[in-house]
């Protein structure tokens, strides 16, 4: 088998122990997930922490989905690529809802202006003595 192109090695075969494959795994995660962040934050622009959360998404999907038979690298690649344009999608439709249903800057400036001016002009007596 090609060292490069099978970069978990076969699936654990059953004279393989669990412990064995599980050390390829950690070392396959420890190998590829700084550079990985740093691809979602440079070529996707995602905050460090954001591309953290995309990266360790992708390692899940990976456990559940990775044939390790094939190209492990450039289909994880891939992976954090869809996982981080879905991201920006959900921030970006996040943002146009917030902007949407959540009173503006203007709106709350008139507001408090408002209630600046009936508070000035309040009859009321507050101050509990006689004027």
């Amino acid at each position: 088998m090609n060292g490069k192109r099978d970069e978990l090695g076969p699936e654990a075969p059953i004279g393989r122990s669990s412990a064995e494959h599980s050390s390829q795994l950690d070392e396959f995660y420890r190998r590829y997930f700084l550079p990985l962040v740093r691809r979602a934050t440079w070529k996707h622009r995602l905050e460090k922490e954001d591309a953290r959360d995309v990266v360790q998404e992708a390692f899940v999907v990976a456990l559940l989905k990775l044939d390790p038979n094939r190209n492990p690298k450039a289909w994880l690649i891939q992976v954090v690529d869809h996982l981080s344009i879905n991201f920006q999608r959900k921030v970006l439709r996040r943002a146009k809802l917030v902007s949407k249903w959540s009173p503006t800057e203007a709106g709350m400036a008139q507001e408090i202006r408002e209630s600046e001016a009936g508070s000035v002009y309040d009859t009321s007596d507050s101050h509990g003595g006689d004027y």
